[in-house]
């Protein structure tokens, strides 16, 4: 004969599996995920454009393993970083510039679990270890500062060695200087070789000159 009546025993028993269900989603942790959200009212996220964005993914062998939409933004999740990573690009270029596409970590609770509110816990930074960055290089824009700064160097050394010059400009990932003739350039790139070697010059007769950007220096301007 028990000391409490039964309908105690089976009320601690309901409190115990509910407690059990509602911890389960803090055992799956979080998979990677791209966040996509609109950056006005009228880039709405319907259906049509969740299901042409997984389209347009499957078709570059990138598979969405579940979708969240709260409405205000849409949460794709995928495998792993390295699909995460291609898939933001892809979305991003298939947007364009009217949505915001950013990566995210999202919980790995199946949907079930969700459906009933049943979330994970979600610790402070202190207990999550700290934060974490990833961090890009825009490299057109490193390119386009090492060129700036090319004519800036070319300019001021032909300058103070009272070398006359004409246009410095910049084309196609290079800095072209024109001078009057061959024999001026000819000078003007033994006198920069001289004072400027981290630039590769070279004569592209007529008189005109060519300052490229080597590989030596692009792998420099990566590394910085």
């Amino acid at each position: 004969m028990t000391k409490y009546p039964v309908w105690k025993y089976l009320i601690i028993i309901f409190a115990i599996i509910i407690g059990f269900i509602y911890t389960i989603p803090n055992l799956y942790g979080e998979v990677p995920a791209v966040q996509i959200s609109s950056l006005n009212s009228s880039g709405l996220l319907d259906d049509s454009v969740i299901n042409s964005i997984e389209t347009n993914l499957q078709n570059k062998n990138l598979k969405v393993t579940g979708i969240i939409n709260d409405g205000k933004t849409v949460k794709l999740k995928f495998a792993t970083t390295d699909a995460q990573l291609q898939a933001r690009d892809i979305i991003q270029s298939q947007l364009g510039n009217g949505y915001v596409v950013a990566l995210n970590l999202v919980s790995a609770t199946p949907h079930w679990l969700s459906a009933i509110n049943a979330n994970p816990m979600f610790l402070g930074l202190d207990l999550r270890g700290g934060v974490h960055f990833l961090l890009q290089v825009d490299m057109n824009a490193a390119l386009k500062k090492t060129l700036d700064k090319y004519v800036s160097d070319i300019k001021r050394d032909l300058r103070n060695n009272q070398i006359r010059f004409g246009n410095v400009t910049e084309y196609n990932n290079s800095v072209v200087v024109n001078f009057r003739d061959d024999s001026s350039a000819q000078i003007a790139l033994t006198q920069l070789r001289k004072d400027l070697p981290h630039i590769a010059l070279v004569n592209m007769g007529d008189g005109t000159l060519k300052a490229v950007i080597t590989d030596a220096e692009l792998q420099k301007i990566k590394e910085a």
